[in-house]
């Protein structure tokens, strides 16, 4: 159910349908799964892969004004999650999925669910050279399941938008947040 309503969000917002960019999100529910299992980490798939279809949303929608994309995209799919009749300890963990995920440092006070997603991008955006304990077997098998060619130039269009539209000062504490125990 969470996976199918956040990839109906994302087809309809994603300015890239069809894309190396539906394959980042496929491969990053992925990575994060593996995660989890490696360091035995309880995690809901489908929960898991619904936040990693609107992970990056942030970066393709502008309605709010708000500078910091994380911060926009978890505006944007809000109404999306309280369909979804989390608890509220669960509904804390999506919500810091979206706000925590491109840390490059631990974040103080992250749960262990958001932890998982935040070292899958790294093991993602490194293609690899950041394993997190995974083995390269393994990420060379979810990197062959879906491939990720075509990524980069997406990258660089969001790259290009957090810098131009969002501004310098919005990018330091996406990837240096203080979080939430902070």
């Amino acid at each position: 159910m969470y996976q199918e309503q956040a990839e109906k969000l994302y087809r309809e917002t994603s300015p890239y349908p069809g894309s190396a960019l539906d394959r980042h999100c496929i491969r990053l529910a992925d990575i994060t799964l593996a995660l989890g299992r490696h360091h035995e980490v309880a995690l809901e798939e489908d929960l898991v892969r619904g936040v990693a279809w609107v992970h990056d949303i942030g970066l393709m929608v502008r309605e709010d004004g708000v500078r910091d994309y994380p911060k926009r995209g978890l505006n944007f799919v809000r109404p999306l999650f309280d369909g979804w009749g989390l608890a509220p300890e669960k509904r804390r963990v999506v919500d810091e999925m979206m706000l925590y995920n491109h840390g490059l440092l631990p974040v103080t006070g992250l749960s262990r669910e958001a932890e998982m997603l935040r070292c899958a991008v790294q093991v993602e955006h490194s293609m690899g050279a950041v394993a997190h304990g995974l083995s390269r077997g393994e990420i060379r098998g979810i990197f062959l399941k879906t491939p990720r060619k075509g990524l980069t130039r997406i990258l660089v269009d969001f790259a290009r938008i957090t810098l131009v539209e969002d501004g310098p000062p919005a990018i330091l504490p996406i990837f240096f947040p203080r979080g939430p125990g902070v």
